[in-house]
């Protein structure tokens, strides 16, 4: 099956055959900790700066707290912790939705969207969302 992609409008793309011109922009790619992480964009809600959070007493290193998004309080976690580098200078956080559960996840410098050949330290594939998912508030658990 061909890989989809979305049609650059700038005016260079323009000439080029519809074929050639096409990009594959299926992955947002964000930075935490010194940690490149590849999203797959289906899985991304939305992203934009981090919110006021309120920190949950007793909670892992990887849990920011709780931040309010549209009404509803998700759990907030720092990238950079949770994938073994560095923590996260907190600015933007991306909304993962999978299935039913929405997380939010906090992260260094705004997001670019990415190809699946743009190079990164963590693929989160849904195995890896899933297991994030069910990091919620009741599962921060005291830090070790």
């Amino acid at each position: 099956m061909p890989k989809q992609g979305v049609m650059p409008t700038s005016p260079e793309n323009q000439a080029a055959s519809p074929e050639s011109a096409r990009v594959d922009l299926s992955r947002l790619l964000v930075k935490a900790g010194g940690c490149r992480i590849a999203l797959p964009f289906r899985s991304v809600r939305e992203f934009c700066e981090v919110g006021r959070h309120v920190s949950v007493p007793g909670a892992a290193a990887w849990c920011l707290g709780l931040v309010q998004w549209r009404g509803r309080l998700l759990t907030l976690l720092d990238a950079g912790r949770i994938f073994g580098a560095a923590p996260s200078r907190p600015r933007y956080q991306v909304v993962l939705a999978l299935d039913r559960v929405e997380t939010a996840l906090a992260f260094d410098e705004h997001p670019s969207l990415c190809g699946d050949e743009a190079p990164c330290d963590v693929l989160l594939d849904e195995e890896r969302l899933r297991g994030l998912a069910q990091l919620q508030p009741g599962a921060a658990g005291g830090s070790r």
